[in-house]
């Protein structure tokens, strides 16, 4: 009894609920944030990487898809599960043109490639309450800036609010009027801070810009492109060497007519199945010598994009028979915590920057039907054949691990998707 109270007290269901415990506590921070100066790569570009490289594309697209296959449920008080798990289902109706479902899915897409992925939380027309969610491009997206075009902060350091930028020639008109200390282009549309939640994977210094899995081996990619180029160029000339003609020797001066007129007959010789030229013209064959030695070079290339990508190569790039089963093993292990680091840091700002602003709103709106703010639990990752689960669980039944109880059937039954037991059969504690 006593330790289910301490739980219940200190348990992570109650996190969120220290934050209004502390909300009249003014922040007094001496540290100072500044506009980041390293020289990041162009978001378009990146997106260029994931749209023209196989590698990339599949690794990052079995990155979400592993992602995406694991359940999750939201965890807190039956009324407050029930009041979000409504409102996830409405996403997509009242104002967003994507349903939950698919923009969980671009959020963790958004957050590979660019390193970031911002969502605008749409408020309702009439109430002061957050109604719908929908993801913004960004390659669009951006801090708002001063007149020097740096990062606008307040005095804690925090940015004073996001831009999205249209196309040069659209004019827009902002429906919120920008705080001072932020300018605008014409073509600018405004966002304050509240209305947007801004999820970034990886992130360095003071942490304004994320870094997502293809920054770190763009350079790489290009080297690959250009040797991948050159191999295609020398793959082609091994079937089709070049032939180079010398016309004339020290007794027969070539004309222009004739060197012209060579040339003409060799741009046809490969569909011609013979070919004749005078004795004292010397034919000779350019082909590139050994060619096999530039795969060394596009390997080395594409263990250092794997590399990046985090996930074993097996994994990226579907060819896993080479792969030694101990060492796809631990490769498995080693992919589950990347996953799992993603996964943490996604839902921990869907919990803080969409959940709880959706529940604060709510209950300013309406204080007697409040609500909490419940957390977001992602399911086990299974990388592994369910034959193999199945033989562990078998295992530890032998081996008197695990007895015969409800609540192990229940277990099984919901981790394996098996039917329900029926309520017949008499179940033993």
């Amino acid at each position: 009894m006593v330790f289910s109270r301490i739980k219940r007290i200190f348990g992570r269901q109650r996190a969120f609920n220290l934050k209004a415990v502390y909300s009249g506590l003014l922040p007094n921070p001496l540290s100072v944030k500044t506009t980041p100066t390293i020289e990041r790569i162009d978001p378009n570009l990146l997106e260029q990487v994931y749209i023209e490289s196989p590698l990339v594309f599949n690794a990052i697209n079995k990155t979400v898809q592993i992602i995406m296959s694991t359940e999750y449920h939201l965890e807190g008080d039956e009324k407050t599960v029930s009041f979000f798990e409504d409102f996830l289902a409405s996403i997509g109706y009242r104002g967003g043109e994507r349903d939950w479902e698919s923009l969980l899915d671009a959020i963790f897409k958004y957050q590979c490639i660019y390193g970031c992925a911002p969502v605008e939380l749409i408020y309702a027309k009439k109430s002061n309450e957050i109604v719908d969610l929908d993801i913004i491009d960004p390659k669009k997206f951006d801090y708002a800036r001063d007149a020097s075009f740096r990062i606008a902060l307040d005095e804690f350091g925090n940015p004073l609010g996001y831009v999205q930028t249209l196309p040069a020639a659209a004019a827009v008109e902002n429906k919120i009027k920008p705080p001072p200390g932020v300018q605008l282009m014409s073509n600018q549309i405004f966002f304050p801070p509240e209305r947007i939640a801004h999820f970034k994977l990886y992130t360095v210094g003071d942490g304004f810009y994320g870094i997502g899995l293809i920054e770190p081996i763009y350079k790489t990619f290009i080297r690959l492109k250009a040797s991948e180029e050159g191999f295609a160029n020398a793959s082609y000339r091994c079937g089709f060497p070049l032939v180079i003609a010398k016309i004339g020797d020290e007794n027969h001066d070539p004309t222009p007519e004739h060197i012209k007129n060579a040339l003409e007959d060799l741009k046809d010789i490969n569909s011609r199945y013979a070919f004749a030229a005078p004795y004292y013209n010397d034919l000779k064959i350019l082909e590139p010598k050994h060619p096999e030695k530039i795969r060394t070079y596009l390997d080395y290339y594409i263990e250092q994009i794997v590399t990046g990508m985090g996930l074993p190569k097996a994994f990226a790039t579907g060819a896993g028979e080479t792969t030694n089963r101990a060492t796809l093993a631990r490769q498995e292990y080693i992919t589950k915590l990347t996953l799992k680091d993603i996964i943490k840091k996604t839902t921990k700002i869907i919990e803080s920057k969409i959940f709880y602003r959706v529940a604060e709103l709510h209950n300013k709106a309406h204080p007697n039907d409040r609500i909490g703010v419940p957390k977001m639990v992602w399911g086990e990752i299974a990388l592994e054949e369910l034959d193999s689960k199945c033989q562990r669980i078998v295992n530890y039944a032998r081996a008197g691990l695990l007895h015969p109880d409800s609540a192990i059937d229940e277990w099984i039954r919901k981790t394996e998707k098996l039917p329900p037991k029926p309520r017949t059969n008499v179940e033993t504690d």
